[in-house]
C-alpha cells in the first residue's frame, strides 16, 4: 500500500513503454504516489498508479473538474510530464491548481517550434533564419532563399518529418508532407493518431540550413537560473533526414570557453521563453558564427539521455525533475554545475536495414561490448515472429537500444557505430 505521507505526482502521458518505464519505476523507487492522466485506456505498468484518469487531454471542462476533485481530496505536489505533447495540458493544470509551473508565460511559447523562434529572435538570439508556413503561398518568399533549407512540421515530436531540400522545388512538393505529417499510434486495441492525441496544429518552418555538429544541452531552471549540467553529442542518420540515432555524453571538444559561452546563451534562451522551473534539453548547432539555437524542449530529455547522465555525473535525474517539479529547493552542493568527469556514457538506436522493412523477425543479434565498456541496459523492440516496423517521416525505423558506460568520449562513439553496424538480422523473405 502506498505511503499517504508520500508525495503525490501528477503524471500527464505515460508514453511509450519502452523508453519511458525506467522513468516511472523510479519515481515510484523514490517513494512518490503518482496519480496517471492519460489520454487513452491501454494503461501499461498499471501497478504503479494510485489512480487512473482516462480523458483526452482537450476535454478541459471534465479534467478541471476532476481534478480539482482529487487536489482537494490529496493534494498533488506536483505535475509530471516528460512527452512534448502535453506540456500544454500540465501548463493548464499546474496554473488551475496553484501547483509549481514550468514558464511565467502560456505553453505555446516553448511548445511549438515557431512561436518559439519567433520569441528567440525577438529577443536577440542566434537562430537560423526561418519562414512560418502554413499553405503553399507562405512559402513563395524562400524562392530567393539560397539552398538547401530545413523543413519541419512546428509541433510533431522527436525529428519527425525533418527533411533537408536542395531546391524550391523539392519544397514545394515536400509541403503537404510536413504539413499534414501525422502517425498512427495503436494502444492495446485502440488506435489513435498523435495530432488527434495531442492536437497538433498543420503549421510547418523552413529554416535556413546551419552546417555543423549538432548538440543537445541537459539542463534545470531553478527559480529562474540556468544550471547547465552537460553537453551531449547527437549522432544523426545520413541526411535528407534528421533521425537521431545514438546520443554521447559528455560531448567532447567544446572547451571550457564553449561551456561558459553555451551557458550564458541559453540563460538568455530561457529568459526568453519565461522558464521559472524545469528540467531542460535544448538543441543546438556550431557553426562558422558560433552556436545557433535550434529548439527547446520543456521536460526531461527522452531517448535514455538522463540514464546516460546518471551514469557519467552521478546525479538522479529523474529525482532532480521531480523535485523540480514540487518547487522543492535544490541546494548547491548537489552538484549541478560540476563537469570534471572521469568517463563517459551512451545509447544507440539499433535499425533493421530496407529491405528487411514489413518482414518477420526470426532472430537478432549484436556485437558485444569491448573490454573497457560495460553494459547499463538494453532491448529488443521486436519479438521473434514479430513484423519489423517501416520508418515514418523518417530514414530509420528502431528496432532496439543499447546504454552502455565507455571510458571516455571518443572511445563510446567509436562502440556506438560498431554496435549500429554489426546489428545481425534473420528474417523471413516474405511476410506471411
Amino acid at each position: 500500500m502506498a505511503d499517504e505521507a508520500a508525495p503525490r505526482l501528477l503524471i500527464v502521458d505515460q508514453g511509450e513503454q519502452y523508453a519511458k518505464e525506467y522513468i516511472l519505476r523510479r519515481l515510484a523507487a523514490l517513494g512518490y504516489r503518482m496519480t496517471l492522466l492519460q489520454w487513452n485506456s491501454a494503461v501499461w505498468a498499471e501497478e504503479l498508479f494510485d489512480r487512473v484518469i482516462v480523458s483526452r487531454l482537450t476535454n478541459w471542462g471534465y479534467l478541471a473538474e476532476t481534478l480539482r476533485a482529487e487536489h482537494d481530496r490529496a493534494p498533488f505536489a506536483g505535475a509530471f510530464c516528460y512527452n512534448e505533447g502535453a506540456l500544454p495540458a500540465v501548463d493548464a493544470i499546474t496554473r488551475l491548481l496553484g501547483l509549481p509551473r514550468l514558464s511565467r508565460f502560456d505553453a505555446e511559447s516553448y511548445r511549438h517550434k515557431d512561436r518559439m523562434r519567433v520569441a528567440w529572435e525577438a529577443n536577440g538570439l542566434p537562430v537560423p533564419r526561418y519562414r512560418v508556413l502554413y499553405g503553399p503561398a507562405d512559402a513563395r518568399i524562400v524562392c530567393t532563399w539560397q539552398f538547401p533549407v530545413v523543413l519541419k512540421p512546428a509541433a510533431i515530436m522527436g525529428s519527425r518529418g525533418v527533411l533537408r531540400l536542395d531546391s524550391y522545388a523539392e519544397l514545394l512538393e515536400a509541403l503537404p508532407g510536413a504539413l499534414n505529417t501525422d502517425m498512427d499510434i495503436p494502444f492495446g486495441g485502440e488506435l489513435w493518431t498523435l495530432t488527434e492525441a495531442f492536437n497538433i496544429p498543420a503549421v510547418a518552418l523552413v529554416e535556413e540550413y546551419v552546417s555543423g555538429p549538432e548538440y543537445s544541452a541537459e539542463g534545470v531552471v531553478i527559480d529562474g537560473h540556468y544550471h547547465l549540467i552537460g553537453v551531449t553529442e547527437k549522432v544523426l542518420t545520413a541526411e535528407p533526414f534528421f533521425d537521431e540515432v545514438g546520443h554521447v555524453f559528455p560531448a567532447a571538444g567544446l572547451g571550457t570557453d564553449g561551456m561558459a559561452e553555451i551557458q550564458e546563451l541559453l540563460q538568455r534562451a530561457h529568459d526568453a521563453l519565461g522558464m521559472c522551473n524545469g528540467l531542460t534539453h535544448t538543441e543546438f548547432r556550431i557553426s562558422t558564427r558560433g552556436p545557433v539555437l535550434i529548439e527547446l524542449n520543456a521536460r526531461i530529455a527522452g531517448d535514455f539521455i538522463p540514464a546516460i547522465l546518471d551514469e557519467v555525473t552521478g546525479l538522479d535525474v529523474v529525482s532532480l525533475a521531480a523535485r523540480v517539479a514540487c518547487g522543492v529547493r535544490i541546494p548547491p552542493e548537489d552538484g549541478l554545475d560540476n563537469r570534471s568527469w572521469s568517463s563517459a556514457a551512451a545509447v544507440t538506436f539499433l535499425q533493421c536495414p530496407p529491405e528487411a522493412y514489413g518482414r518477420h523477425l526470426t532472430k537478432a543479434s549484436r556485437p558485444a561490448l569491448p573490454e573497457g565498456c560495460e553494459e547499463v541496459s538494453s532491448a529488443w523492440y521486436v519479438e521473434p515472429d514479430g513484423v519489423l516496423p517501416s520508418p515514418w517521416a523518417a530514414g530509420t525505423a528502431r528496432i532496439g537500444h543499447v546504454v552502455f558506460r565507455a571510458p571516455d568520449p571518443r572511445t563510446a562513439r567509436e562502440v556506438l557505430h560498431i554496435l549500429r553496424a554489426g546489428v545481425d538480422l534473420l528474417y523471413a523473405e516474405r511476410a506471411p
